[in-house]
């Protein structure tokens, strides 16, 4: 999909979503971010339901970081410029953000690091619910945690898992990228 600056379409198969005003406001606030991702993945709309964020347990939860906003003042449809404004400012300089009985917003400065975050978002919200069942555990240390989400920033290039999810996707849709 193609658009304006405006939100409007140019071109494209796709239509243009209502969370528009969301990204919108988004990129206008930080020009640096290349890719916003908004979505209702299964375990983290769970914890945003719970407007709390899911503990960290294991390493590969732990590659993301720890720093999760919680914008819990959701109110309304996420297309009126007012609640995008309010998420906007509640991820601050964040990558990610739990929208408060909404879904994820994930930023980032390539589709890489994008999927990376979202993917690791995912699996952080899952294993921590998994561990609730089981009457709950011991978090990982911040500094381990620091000290693994500073060792993917350094190495992101060396980690399979996005191209591995893209070649699965070409077998999906062989006209993927038509």
């Amino acid at each position: 999909m193609v658009m304006n600056q405006d939100g409007e379409a140019i071109s494209g198969k796709h239509s243009i979503t209502p969370a528009i005003t969301l990204h919108r406001v988004l990129h206008r606030s930080r020009p640096e971010i290349v890719v916003a991702l908004h979505g209702h993945p299964h375990w983290s709309t769970v914890w945003a339901a719970t407007h709390q964020a899911p503990p960290i347990y294991d390493q590969t939860s732990a590659l993301a970081g720890r720093h999760l906003a919680i914008f819990s003042e959701y109110d309304g449809v996420v297309e009126e410029t007012s609640n995008a404004e309010s998420a906007v400012r509640a991820i601050g300089g964040m990558h990610l953000a739990l929208l408060a009985n909404h879904g994820v917003l994930v930023v980032a400065e390539s589709i890489l690091h994008a999927y990376f975050w979202a993917s690791t978002l995912e699996w952080r919200s899952r294993r921590a619910w998994e561990v609730s069942q089981l009457g709950g555990g011991i978090p990982l240390k911040d500094s381990v945690v620091d000290q693994l989400h500073d060792y993917v920033l350094a190495n992101i290039h060396l980690l399979p898992q996005f191209e591995a999810a893209i070649r699965e996707e070409i077998r999906r849709d062989p006209t993927l990228f038509d």
